[in-house]
């Protein structure tokens, strides 16, 4: 299905490293993850999520660990858990007493300490850990290439059908009920959604970074974009241009791919910040 994409690719790519079956693969998985993460984090920086998101990444630690142990795929053992706690915080959020950054806190900290307590119980799941810790995009199989394009796909589909009455839930869960939204409905699909996309995306860059994989171009796009309509394609390029310079800088500077796609992105939400205050003018 890709195989156009890989011959455009290996046309456009440095004679040095066309043709390179792993990074035609991190590279087109990549521009499909980053564009998703683009997508939906125009929601998360929109509602203020970013300490949601961090806490579901970071939470999943705990799942990969699980998935260890039982024997089974830590990949999806990962965004099951991942999923879970996106849906708990949601829940307690809802029905608590507390302040959701105070539930979020809580329900983190657990998972956080579950993952390290099982880690230090068994060992030799340490090293199996570090790949989901730092991200290892270049190792992307062709399965977890349809997976980041059915990522991108999914975060597309909600967002054309849902955002308007997410923004107005936002804004007003008692007018958004009164207008027809399943407000509950709605925030749990949410939840679950970019708990998904997280835990998807942590294969690639690495749970320390995935969070900002969803911020930084969100956050770049609002900087620049003259009109909300356009702030989700606008997020969505931005992401996919990190994945590829991040992808290809790494491979030339061997520094940590994750990491190189994230200081892209940082840069690309520094240079917009001055050209924020020039159109303010």
């Amino acid at each position: 299905m890709f195989e156009p994409l890989y011959r455009i690719l290996n046309l456009l790519l440095p004679p040095a490293i066309a043709g390179a079956a792993f990074l035609n693969r991190a590279l087109v998985g990549g521009v499909f993850l980053a564009a998703a993460c683009g997508i939906i984090g125009v929601g998360v920086v929109g509602h203020r999520m970013s300490y949601f998101s961090n806490a579901v990444s970071h939470s999943s630690f705990a799942g990969v660990a699980i998935g260890l142990l039982a024997g089974i795929s830590p990949y999806f053992s990962l965004v099951g858990f991942a999923i879970l706690i996106g849906l708990a915080i949601t829940a307690l959020r809802r029905r608590g007493r507390l302040a959701g950054d105070t539930i979020i806190g809580v329900i983190f900290s657990a998972a956080m300490a579950l993952g390290i307590a099982l880690i230090s119980a068994f060992q030799g799941l340490g090293r199996e850990m570090l790949t989901y810790i730092y991200g290892d995009i270049l190792a992307l199989t062709e399965a977890e290439v349809y997976l980041a394009f059915g990522t991108l796909v999914v975060a597309v589909a909600f967002s054309a059908l849902f955002y308007n009455r997410l923004a107005l839930t936002a804004v007003s869960p008692e007018v958004a009920r009164s207008a027809g939204v399943r407000v509950a409905a709605l925030e749990y699909i949410h939840a679950a959604l970019i708990a998904g996309i997280v835990a998807v995306a942590i294969r690639a860059v690495g749970l320390l970074f995935v969070t900002a994989l969803l911020i930084l171009p969100a956050a770049t796009a609002r900087n620049v974009a003259k009109r909300q309509g356009s702030l989700f394609w606008l997020s969505a390029c931005i992401g996919s241009l990190s994945a590829v310079g991040g992808i290809i800088l790494s491979v030339y500077l061997n520094t940590s791919t994750g990491a190189t796609i994230i200081l892209l992105g940082a840069l690309c939400f520094g240079v917009s910040v001055p050209v924020r205050l020039l159109q303010k003018r």
